[in-house]
């Protein structure tokens, strides 16, 4: 019998899935100018504010720390 998941499920989704995307877009808007002004200091550290800001944001949405480990690993495997 499949059971429709509760709203808990569902509020918690979109709320990572929103603060999936606010990370991703900010730390590659600063790596993206970082590339056109010629910058190269900026490519780090749009990727160490990616990471950060995707850290805080499960941390304070109650998840699991785990997600930020394997989101750190997905970011350092697109670097080689």
């Amino acid at each position: 019998m499949l059971t429709q998941p509760s709203i808990n499920t569902v509020e918690t989704i979109l709320d990572y899935t929103g603060h999936l995307t606010m990370s991703l877009f900010v730390g590659t808007l600063l790596i993206t100018i970082g590339l056109v002004i010629g910058w190269s200091a900026l490519e780090p550290v749009g990727y160490a504010f990616m990471i950060g800001q995707h850290f805080i944001r499960v941390y304070r949405l109650g998840l699991s720390p785990w997600l930020s480990v394997w989101f750190t690993v997905l970011v350092f495997l697109l670097l080689l």
